[in-house]
């Protein structure tokens, strides 16, 4: 690991190396499916919270899918088209994470809704964090709430989210813009960019 400055060190990491099942059962002409996934780090030899990653149940059908759980919010996904180095040192999380305000987040008891494509490759993503404890207690607002659009066909990715936490979520109140898209030149050669925008009330972060 080098920082091109002052730091230049061997390093060993696990980078997110993860345990899952999967299961999926067809019912007439509906499906539904369930996922647990665990991290396991492998370098310390130590593990995450059981069921800690992307855990959920759902149903899909003509209708498109909604599920419920702990899963990456549609904001979170909306770097896919540019995430290249995912669950590598070189995630771009590290940039888009912003600190400690955690955008990018696995929301707990959430509900999604992602519709069938239409138009040949678009996809419409609404998502609900109802509370982000096991009870919702005093705190009244604090909601998290996404609505995303993809599109992804051929050579073409791309994505764009909106995300805002109300006043009494983890860290307080904030919002988040990011619009993602890659184009794939060659087999070998992937072009992209990604903008962000990210507004809160806590000025200790900024």
């Amino acid at each position: 690991l080098d920082d091109g400055k002052d730091y230049q060190e061997l390093g060993l990491s696990s980078n997110s190396s993860r345990l899952g099942f999967k299961a999926e059962k067809k019912i007439n002409d509906l499906t539904a499916f369930a996922q647990i996934e665990t991290e396991i780090n492998f370098a310390q030899g130590e593990g995450n919270v059981w069921a800690g990653r992307d855990t959920f149940v759902g149903l899909k059908g003509d209708f498109g899918q909604v599920k419920a759980g702990r899963f990456d919010s549609p904001f979170k996904a909306a770097r896919a088209p540019v995430n290249i180095f995912g669950d590598m040192v070189g995630d771009l999380r590290n940039m888009t994470r912003a600190g400690d305000l955690r955008f990018d987040e696995r929301n707990a008891n959430t509900i999604e809704y992602k519709s069938p494509k239409f138009g040949s490759g678009f996809n419409v993503i609404g998502a609900v964090s109802l509370h982000s404890e096991t009870e919702v207690a005093d705190k009244e607002k604090s909601k998290a709430y996404d609505l995303a659009l993809t599109y992804k066909e051929g050579p073409v990715d791309f994505a764009a989210a909106y995300e805002h936490y109300e006043e009494d979520a983890s860290r307080g109140e904030r919002d988040g813009f990011r619009v993602a898209a890659a184009y794939k030149i060659t087999p070998e050669l992937n072009f992209g960019g990604l903008y962000q925008y990210l507004t809160h009330d806590n000025d200790a972060d900024n």
